[in-house]
C-alpha cells in the first residue's frame, strides 16, 4: 500500500494511492461511527497508555489524563529529549513510536482500508515546513521502527502544491505559474511558493512559525472565556480540565458508512490529505 500521512498537531489524516486517485482513509471510532481523520491524543492512568480514538474515549473516565497535541512536544526537542504524560514521564521518541505504532494498527484493523493481506505500507509523510533538522529525524525513525516503509518526506504546504498542480493543471500557464501556498494548522503556520510549469514542480522558497496555529487561538479564547467567568488562569487548571475545556464539539457531519476508501458509497466526498484542517 502506498499512503500519504499528514501527521498534524490535532489530527492526522492519511490518504491511500487507489488508481490515480487519493481518498482519504475513514477510521472505526469506538461507538462504530467512521470519520476521516484520527485524532492525535494519548491518554494514560499512570500504567498504560491510549492513543488516537482510544485516548479520546477516556476524557470521561476518572482517572486518566488525556493530552492532546503531542506533535508539539517535538518542537525544540532532541534525540534525549522526555515528554510527561499525566504521571507517566518517557522518552518523546519512545512516545512517538508507540503513538505510530497505534496509528498503523488501526489503519489495518479499524479502517475503510481493506488492507487484507497487504500489511506492507510505503509512506510519504508531511512535516512542517518550520520543522528543524533534529523534529525531521525523530519524525522519520519513529515512523520507521512503528513498521512504516518511509519513502521520503515533504513539508505540509509543499505538499499541497503538488495536489493543486495534479488537480488544477488547467490552471497553469505561462503567466500564472507561482503559486503561493499557506497552511494554517493545529499548531503551525506554513507557507512554500511554488512554481509549476512543463510537469515540474520546484519550491522555490518555504517557512514557517512552529508556535503559531489552532491551538494557540483556542488557548486565547479560552482564556478570554476564563477571565470574564472570573475563574482563574488557564494554566492554573489541571491538565485534564484544560483537555476537556478545549475539548471540540462533536462533529455535525454525518459519518461514512464502512465501505472502501474511495468508494462512491461513502457519505462525503474525500479530497486530499493535503488539503484537510488539523
Amino acid at each position: 500500500m502506498q499512503l500519504g500521512i499528514d501527521f498534524g498537531t490535532t489530527r492526522t489524516i492519511v490518504a491511500v494511492r487507489d488508481r490515480g486517485n487519493f481518498p482519504v482513509v475513514g477510521f472505526e471510532r469506538p461507538d462504530g461511527s467512521v470519520v476521516d481523520h484520527w485524532p492525535t491524543v494519548v491518554a494514560t492512568d499512570g500504567q498504560q497508555l491510549e492513543f488516537g480514538w482510544d485516548a479520546v474515549d477516556r476524557l470521561s473516565d476518572r482517572g486518566w489524563t488525556v493530552v492532546r497535541s503531542i506533535k508539539r512536544l517535538l518542537v525544540g526537542a532532541g534525540p534525549e529529549g522526555l515528554a510527561r504524560v499525566g504521571g507517566v514521564e518517557m522518552p518523546i521518541h519512545d512516545l512517538l513510536v508507540r503513538f505510530l505504532g497505534a496509528l498503523r494498527r488501526d489503519l489495518l484493523e479499524r479502517s475503510n482500508l481493506l488492507a487484507g493481506d497487504d500489511r506492507d505500507i510505503e509512506a510519504w509523510v508531511a512535516v512542517p515546513a518550520g520543522a528543524g533538522s533534529a523534529q525531521r529525524f525523530l519524525t522519520l525513525d519513529a515512523f520507521r521502527r512503528a513498521g512504516f516503509d518511509v519513502a521520503g518526506m515533504l513539508n505540509e504546504p509543499s505538499a499541497a502544491g503538488l495536489e493543486f498542480a495534479h488537480r488544477y493543471r488547467k490552471a497553469i500557464t505561462a503567466q500564472r505559474e507561482d503559486v503561493l501556498v499557506y497552511d494554517l494548522g493545529g499548531g503551525t503556520f506554513d507557507v512554500s511558493l511554488v512554481r509549476m510549469g512543463d510537469g515540474s514542480h520546484l519550491v522555490r522558497s518555504h517557512a514557517g512559525d512552529n508556535r503559531l496555529g489552532g491551538d494557540d487561538f483556542d488557548r486565547l479564547l479560552a482564556e478570554m472565556v476564563l477571565a470574564e467567568a472570573g475563574a482563574g488562569a488557564l494554566q492554573d487548571l489541571p491538565e485534564g480540565a484544560r483537555t476537556r475545556l478545549s475539548r471540540p464539539a462533536a462533529p455535525t457531519r454525518r459519518p461514512s458508512t464502512r465501505t472502501r476508501a474511495g468508494s462512491r458509497s461513502t457519505s462525503r466526498t474525500s479530497t486530499g490529505w493535503w488539503a484537510r484542517s488539523r
